[in-house]
């Protein structure tokens, strides 16, 4: 057998069919093998927003987002209720706020839960998000632990720097 001076590649054609061809080009998608698609960690930010002031409710939020965006490379995207601001009016939108809050628990792949507090929008979507099958990790200050809390979280630490660092050493 004869080759010639040009590449003999292997090339996919079809589900299980190999074919071999020269060629001294790069094809598309075959050369491309190598390439790794990084796609963001999504993150819901869950903790208390009623009966906080907006500065306590948006702080630790603006921190998360610093710390795991220097941490994760920029790979990491936000989902924030803070975002939507519904002062003074959360009753008259009560449905547009958990119908929200929901599609975004639906589209992130982790729960991050700020229950440095007891909050029934928080407790709401701790449980919504276990049952939606996501990742839920909470940060609790005080002890003890609800059973409650403990079934439906994956990883409960008692300091947000210790839950920062798990995250950032698991999904790096």
């Amino acid at each position: 057998m004869v080759m010639s001076d040009t590449k003999v590649n292997r090339t996919l054609n079809g589900e299980n069919d190999w074919e071999w061809s020269d060629r001294s080009h790069p094809h598309p998608k075959t050369d491309k093998i190598f390439e790794v698609d990084y796609k963001p960690l999504k993150i819901y930010l869950s903790g208390p927003i009623n009966f906080v002031s907006r500065d306590e409710a948006i702080l630790w939020r603006a921190n998360v987002v610093g710390r795991l965006s220097e941490g994760l490379g920029g790979r990491v995207q936000f989902f924030d209720p803070m975002d939507r601001d519904y002062t003074g009016s959360t009753h008259k939108f009560f449905k547009e706020i958990v119908e929200l809050d929901k599609k975004d628990i639906d589209e992130s792949d982790l729960v991050l839960v700020n229950y440095s507090m007891m909050s029934t929008g928080t407790t709401m979507e701790i449980m919504y998000a276990y049952d939606a099958g996501k990742t839920v990790i909470a940060v609790v200050d005080s002890v003890p632990i609800s059973p409650w809390l403990i079934y439906h979280t994956d990883r409960i630490f008692t300091k947000m720097d210790d839950a920062l660092s798990y995250i950032e050493d698991f999904y790096a």
